[in-house]
């Protein structure tokens, strides 16, 4: 029980790829709805936590990567298995979701961790962090509650990319949230956090990857994998500012980018790693290409 997941398979539509893989915000979607699922079988339906408990989960963490990159034709359809842990004395929410093709091939692992909130009145726009009810606990199996807070691996990342990795660019990005990336609570929809990222990479490439040959791997090679912090959310109307950094690495390019406001407020922090320059990356491109 502990380990029993929710299962669900999704078509596989083409306007759901890239010219190299799964677009990252539909694997993100569809992890999103294996939690949603999974919150729905063990503890409660998610509409009805909001509506008369003022209880809702708010993304803080998560991690997209790729293991195997398949064509669109050999996926036949998407896979997805979701578990979950509640973590943090119930203040957490571990979700891990497992996207596959038909034939059983792992093509995406999608690690998510939410936060969750409450409102007294109902209003999540206005809710502030909190913890599930204890009865809403007690029907968990012990494999599916962990007193751990679970860790931010970011900060330690980013140290790493200052100290071992060589500063090949800076842009800026902007953009306002306009409603198509919004939810209920008017504010920004998490699924379209990866969009806003490669918006940003595919700008700065398209900018100095003339000049900048690293730079062109963030065009011409997949995502292999993007990790994601958020710490505030904006709402309908603001202004979004995405400022990038691309490092290079040992094995690839990373580009960094750190979200904020007009006024300077960090909302979130998201990296990509693009997969690397290497003969194997070299034929799969020209696989896609065929």
């Amino acid at each position: 029980m502990a380990t029993q997941s929710h299962s669900f398979t999704a078509p596989c539509r083409p306007i759901d790829f890239s010219p190299y893989q799964l677009q990252p915000r539909v694997a993100l979607s569809l992890a999103i709805s294996g939690m949603i699922g999974w919150i729905a079988e063990r503890l409660a339906d998610p509409w009805d936590l909001v509506a008369s408990q003022g209880i809702g989960l708010a993304l803080a963490l998560g991690r997209i990567s790729y293991p195997s990159f398949p064509q669109p034709q050999e996926w036949r359809g998407i896979e997805v298995s979701t578990t979950g842990r509640i973590r943090g004395e119930g203040t957490y929410l571990d979700a891990a979701a497992s996207l596959r093709t038909a034939d059983g091939t792992a093509a995406v692992d999608v690690h998510l961790n939410g936060r969750w909130i409450e409102s007294e009145d109902g209003e999540m726009a206005c809710a502030a962090p909190g913890t599930l009810p204890e009865r809403l606990l007690a029907d968990l199996p012990a494999g599916c509650v962990d007193p751990s807070n679970p860790p931010n691996p970011l900060p330690r990342r980013l140290a790493g990319l200052r100290a071992e990795g060589t500063r090949l660019a800076e842009s800026i990005y902007r953009t306002r949230v306009f409603r198509q990336s919004c939810e209920v609570a008017d504010q920004w929809s998490s699924i379209d956090i990866p969009l806003f990222a490669a918006c940003a990479r595919e700008e700065l490439a398209l900018e100095q990857g003339t000049r900048l040959r690293d730079l062109r791997l963030g065009l011409s090679r997949p995502v292999s994998a993007i990790d994601f912090s958020l710490m505030h959310p904006f709402y309908f109307g603001d202004r979004l500012c995405v400022a990038t950094t691309a490092y290079r690495v040992s094995d690839g390019v990373t580009f960094v980018h750190r979200l904020t406001s007009d006024s300077g407020t960090a909302h979130g922090i998201v990296v990509e790693d693009c997969c690397r320059d290497t003969p194997e990356a070299l034929e799969q491109e020209a696989t896609w290409r065929t």
